[in-house]
């Protein structure tokens, strides 16, 4: 009788050879735009002044 391993890897192939994988401290993604200081400034201002996730949602 053959013993079975378990795979207790938390990185898996399948996960490495998809698009969309970030290895560990393997630095950010690929963006096709950067996020300016002013659009991240407008972002903080429309959370502080949401009273709901659906008003803030709406404003972005």
């Amino acid at each position: 009788m053959e013993p079975q391993f378990r795979d207790n890897r938390s990185v898996k192939l399948d996960k490495v050879l998809s698009p969309d994988f970030i290895p560990p401290l393997g630095g950010r993604p690929i963006r096709n735009l950067v996020i300016g200081k002013d659009d991240f400034l407008n972002l903080i201002i429309a959370m502080n002044t949401s009273w709901s996730m659906e008003e803030f949602l709406a404003k972005v």
